[in-house]
């Protein structure tokens, strides 16, 4: 009898260590999923800004041609701040990254 109770006390608590590993497998894998979405859109964003400055670039270099200064002074605002988005989002997507290959 006192077997049997031990057998099914070390069954009830493999059963539940294996529960607490599938569930921490799960949370690893919806943290993963969670960064790639994260990771997806950082990378879309980063293709929007590239055009804006791309955009900017060929604005700023017409205006330099008709010596357009405030259409030069709108091109340079706007590369600067594709700039720095763009700088912005890089780091992002390093610290995203980071993390992917921590999982």
């Amino acid at each position: 009898m006192a077997i049997a109770k031990a057998a099914a006390e070390r069954i009830e608590k493999e059963r539940e260590e294996q529960e607490s590993s599938d569930e921490m497998y799960k949370q690893v894998l919806k943290q993963e999923e969670d960064l790639l979405v994260k990771q997806k859109e950082l990378q879309r964003q980063q293709q929007e800004v590239n055009l804006i400055i791309s955009d900017a670039s060929a604005r700023l270099q017409q205006a330099l041609k008709n010596k357009d200064c405030i259409d030069i002074d709108r091109a340079t605002i706007l590369i600067d701040g594709g700039n720095n988005r763009s700088k912005i989002i890089g780091d992002e997507l390093f610290k995203v990254t980071e993390d992917l290959m921590n999982i």
